[in-house]
């Protein structure tokens, strides 16, 4: 399986066509088997039970480009007790009473969840106060329509999209980053390397069109030569032309074409002054308003898992495949190592895991203004509240 959580997927009818270019814009990176039937919607991973046993790791998948199909969530690898044994924070902020929460990923499960499911899988949610239950995401299940119906409290999306969202009419407000740094790019193969992003110029290059990064690049660097094609998530193409530049999580996809024999190099999209969030953690103001504490009480919990989730991901990884069957955990890893970059900011400072800077969200807010991806005009302070991160910091 290919852990990226963001491929190239069809519409579903029920989506208006900004539905679709909002779930554009976060989807790329992902990759999918050739051919492969869109799998079933998966069962959300509830907080283990406090009986179960320790488990042993998980075997990876036969092939990282396997399409997933992940499976209902089984015990945990580690009681709650135990995982505190081990030396797991109790969290530091409570919700008033024992509060039913749902917080859906923006793909199926994988390493760049790593953080939210240490949490669930450690008993951090429950010490919280939150019976959490984590939904996987998927080509059927696009984020945005969940929240904006109510039917989840949390949702993981790119920065871009809190600002698309708002122009829909969804009162957004991001609460936890997970990416200090978006590792968004475009994967070239080194036999036939990109220097520097004008050079895409007159090369074939596969994106999701309507991505805010590429509506970005385009316009900064004047590709009017780029040989255009529709990113459809297949690997085989990329795999198949050393001439193609592919679009990607640098953190998966070129450590998935190695295991294929290819030779990837790859652009940082963050490289060209792009850098949203990525895979910020979003609720709305309706949620701020009503459950103050609830947020608080997740955004705590949330940090304590991603931090667990830094030092030792083993234990995670396994409790994700048990979610994910398909999930190819020797690619998690050596995924993990790399996302560590991601997550902490430049300083490498764990004090700035979950971070959300008032210049960062302003800086994405006039980039997308300059692509006229914003029609409308937004109160940039509206969009992020970081005083739930700050305390938990502090905390």
């Amino acid at each position: 399986m290919i852990e990226s959580q963001r491929a190239r997927v069809s519409p579903s009818g029920r989506c208006t066509r900004r539905d679709w270019l909002v779930l554009a814009a976060s989807t790329v990176g992902a990759l999918a088997a050739a051919c492969a039937p869109t799998p079933p919607p998966p069962k959300p991973a509830e907080a283990p039970k406090p009986a179960a046993p320790a488990a042993p790791a998980a075997s990876p998948a036969a092939s990282p480009a396997a399409s997933p199909s992940p499976s209902p969530a089984a015990a945990a690898p580690a009681a709650p007790a135990a995982a505190a044994a081990a030396g797991t924070a109790a969290a530091p902020f409570k919700a008033k009473e024992m509060t039913p929460v749902t917080q859906m990923m923006n793909w199926f499960a994988q390493s760049a969840h790593g953080g939210l499911y240490a949490a669930l899988k450690n008993g951090d949610y429950e010490r919280a106060n939150l019976k959490m239950t984590n939904e996987q995401g998927g080509p059927q299940t696009p984020v945005l329509p969940q929240i904006g119906a109510g039917k989840v409290q949390f949702v993981m999306l790119q920065a871009d999209q809190i600002f698309l969202g708002r122009e829909q009419g969804i009162p957004l407000v991001g609460v936890f980053s997970v990416f200090q740094t978006n590792p968004q790019g475009l994967m070239y193969h080194q036999e036939n390397a990109v220097k520097d992003f004008p050079d895409l110029n007159g090369r074939k290059v596969y994106v999701s069109p309507s991505a805010t990064y590429w509506q970005y690049l385009v316009k900064k660097y004047q590709l009017d030569k780029v040989q255009q094609f529709n990113y459809n998530g297949q690997l085989a193409i990329y795999l198949g032309d050393k001439e193609v530049v592919f679009q990607c999580y640098v953190t998966t996809e070129p450590l998935a074409a190695k295991k294929q024999g290819a030779n990837p190099g790859y652009l940082l999209n963050a490289d060209s002054g792009f850098n949203p969030y990525g895979n910020i953690m979003t609720t709305t103001e309706q949620m701020i308003k009503d459950k103050p504490d609830v947020v608080q009480a997740y955004v705590s919990a949330s940090l304590i898992g991603w931090k667990d989730y830094l030092q030792r991901p083993e234990p995670t990884l396994a409790f994700i495949k048990e979610n994910n069957k398909d999930y190819d955990v020797q690619l998690g890893a050596e995924t993990a190592v790399i996302e560590r970059d991601f997550v902490l900011p430049k300083s490498k400072d764990v004090k700035g895991i979950g971070a959300i800077s008032e210049e960062r969200m302003r800086t994405l807010y006039d980039q997308l203004r300059d692509v006229a991806m914003l029609k409308n005009e937004h109160d940039v302070k509206q969009t992020f509240d970081s005083t739930f991160i700050d305390n938990a910091q502090k905390g």
